[in-house]
């Protein structure tokens, strides 16, 4: 499999262990060298079949593109979709964030608007799936040719960290932990880690359950998505109320199937991009006010003045005590002082049990 990768990788493709070997068994070369010209164009043209992908992902595209809607006149191809419901198909196959690597990488692509064939669908996904190993496989190895190394965690944080996810030490490990991930970091530890993430927005379990609980309470019956009016209620719920031009952007961004509702994993989408700027305001904060150096009581305030939280001094005496904070203060510790597992910490002193 390796040799394989090696070749591919002359041919700037990425494909990770487990879609090889698949295909290797496919081709008629599992128990082959692949040394000789003549296995690697057997493999080439397996490769070429599939668009790299293994045979359950395969099936799952077939699904994605049957769910989308059909052309009236049918080509030579057979069953032809419409060039504007390409998008929900890629969603449907690989989630959110698949397609936000389609909507910033589409416009470089010359879609067909007489109607897109099952195999230009599937060229499509590889595309976007290419695009994504390809900026996991750059950071994989720009962290591998560093001097001096930082253990696994941490180098798991290094590499969210141009995806969109600022992670602390218990989110990376709780996802170690969950799916049996271990050393050495490699390319195919690194996707492993990388899907389980975006499959959960970056947040813990108990942070994800209460989100999504909060989500629910403004439900109705029967309903599955919540209006744009109804998320910015519920970000107001939540604390996380402020310039209402923001929120409508953001909001539109998280629209993914633009229907004008959210569901489940757009709302948290929504929460993640949320959670991000607020990080980058509690940085900026700690940077500021040289909370690493040394902390007082007034600098700590002043920090969180900084990122417009102000807490009541009986409950920052408690917040120094749980964390530890004395002299100094680690950003984690910082960062935790903003509130339990919301994107940022409620600016109202208690949630009401309804909405």
């Amino acid at each position: 499999a390796e040799q394989v990768r090696g070749f591919l990788n002359m041919l700037n493709v990425i494909c990770i262990r487990k879609n090889i070997l698949e295909i290797l068994d496919f081709a008629g070369l599992k128990d082959e060298l692949c040394n000789s010209p003549q296995e690697m164009l057997r493999f080439l043209a397996a490769y070429q079949s599939c668009e790299g992908f293994t045979k359950k992902e395969v099936s799952v595209l077939r699904s994605a593109f049957k769910s989308c809607e059909e052309r009236a006149n049918v080509g030579p191809e057979g069953r032809l979709i419409t060039s504007k419901s390409l998008s929900s198909g890629l969603l449907y196959f690989g989630g959110i964030y698949f397609l936000e690597t389609w909507r910033e990488m589409k416009y470089c692509q010359k879609i067909s608007q007489s109607g897109v064939s099952f195999y230009e669908f599937l060229v499509h996904a590889r595309r976007v799936r290419e695009t994504q190993l390809q900026l996991v496989a750059q950071a994989v190895e720009q962290i591998c040719s560093a001097d001096v190394r930082q253990g696994l965690v941490e180098e798991l944080r290094m590499l969210c960290r141009p995806l969109g996810f600022t992670l602390q030490e218990m989110e990376v490990t709780e996802i170690l932990q969950e799916q049996g991930l271990s050393e050495p970091f490699c390319l195919d530890l690194a996707w492993d880690f990388v899907c389980h993430l975006r499959s959960r927005h970056g947040f813990t379990k108990a942070e994800k359950a209460e989100l999504l609980e909060s989500f629910h309470r403004f439900q109705k019956d029967g309903e599955g998505e919540l209006s744009a009016v109804k998320i910015l209620e519920l970000m107001a719920w939540l604390g996380l109320g402020g310039c209402i031009e923001k929120a409508h952007e953001m909001l539109r961004r998280v629209d993914f199937d633009t229907n004008g509702f959210l569901g489940e994993n757009e709302f948290l989408r929504l929460m993640r991009m949320q959670k991000e700027q607020n990080l980058e305001t509690y940085t900026l904060a700690y940077c500021k006010l040289r909370l690493g150096d040394a902390v007082t009581r007034c600098r700590l305030v002043a920090a969180l003045a900084e990122c417009d939280i102000f807490t009541e001094n009986q409950l920052l005496e408690v917040i120094t005590l749980r964390h530890g904070i004395k002299t100094a203060v680690a950003f984690g510790s910082f960062a935790g002082t903003q509130g339990p597992s919301h994107p940022s910490h409620p600016r109202h002193p208690s949630h009401p049990s309804h909405p």
